[in-house]
Order: structure tokens, then C-alpha cells, then sequence
């Protein structure tokens, strides 16, 4: 553990360093949407995440999912999750059934949120999550009630990338 905290120090120090030399640069470019950023553009997405998953009660050593694309959405919550401390699971896009993604969600202990693409060209992830998840088929969040597993206890939100208010979860 010492170890991966001393390489996402250095990950982030690094990068916060690259940013402060030249804050210009074009640090990533999408070519799905066009979508340009400068490093210091990209920092700020990435601090601004990094601030919403401690106003929802994230901390140093919590475990989250990412199960999105290579996108921007992807790469600025590994970045905030690694300013944070936090340890990841990438899903990847092999999952294609509930059983896939219960044996994932199985291998990731203590996994407190996933972040997901709703839908792709393939599948629909957000149905597919609800099949895998029984608790989460019926959760109904009107009211703020929490979410609760019996099969994951530590699991608490599902934030997805799609414009939808979906029930149960939190738009990015």
C-alpha cells in the first residue's frame, strides 16, 4: 500500500508540476467530440472532482468502480481519484452480463460508488448494473433514502455520464 500511495504522490506532484510550467500546453485531446484542454483546464476539471467526492464523504483509501470509455469523464476521475487517495477498479468493457459484473463487483472489496456509462453501441449498462445489483432494480431515491446491499455492503452510489435523471443514481 505504501508503495502505490508514494506512486500516485508522484503521479500527481509530477503532473501538478508539468501544470505550473506551462499551463497552456494542450495536455488531451478528444477526437470523438473535438473536445481540447490545456493542462491547466484539465486540473481544474480534476480538482473540482476531487472536490465533489469529498463533499459526498469520500476519503483517503476508499475503493470506487470506473466502468466508462476512454474518455474525459475516465481519465479526470482516475486523476481526482489519485489526488485523493483512493484506490480504483477499471471494470473495462468486457463486461457484457450481470454475471460478469457481479463476479467484477465480487472481486473489488469495499467498493463504495461506480461511475458508468449508462448506455453504449452494445448494451444498456444502467439495466445491466439493475439485474446484477437486486437491491438497486427497486431502489427508489425520492425521498434521499441511502442506498443499502446486502450483497455489497459498502457499495452507496451509481453516478452516471448520461444527460437522464435516472432513479438511484448521480449524474456526472
Amino acid at each position: 500500500v505504501a508503495i502505490q500511495a508514494r506512486m500516485t504522490s508522484s503521479l500527481v506532484s509530477n503532473f501538478s508540476q508539468s501544470v505550473s510550467s506551462l499551463p497552456a500546453r494542450e495536455a488531451v485531446r478528444y477526437t470523438e467530440k473535438n473536445l481540447k484542454w490545456t493542462a491547466e483546464e484539465f486540473e481544474s476539471f480534476v480538482n473540482a472532482h476531487a472536490n465533489a467526492l469529498l463533499e459526498q464523504g469520500f476519503a483517503m483509501g476508499d475503493v470506487i468502480g470506473v466502468w466508462l470509455p476512454d474518455s474525459a469523464e475516465k481519465h479526470v476521475t482516475l486523476m481526482a481519484a489519485a489526488k485523493m487517495g483512493m484506490e480504483v477498479v477499471d471494470f473495462g468493457n468486457a463486461i457484457s452480463s450481470a454475471e460478469d459484473l457481479r463476479a467484477a463487483l465480487g472481486s473489488a472489496k469495499n467498493i463504495k460508488a461506480i461511475f458508468f456509462e449508462p448506455t453504449n453501441e452494445a448494451q444498456d449498462n444502467l439495466l445491466l448494473l439493475r439485474k446484477a445489483i437486486p437491491e438497486f432494480f427497486h431502489y427508489d431515491d425520492t425521498h434521499g433514502q441511502p442506498f443499502h446491499s446486502k450483497y455489497y455492503p459498502s457499495l452507496s452510489y451509481f453516478v452516471h455520464t448520461g444527460f437522464d435523471i435516472e432513479m438511484g443514481c448521480l449524474n456526472y
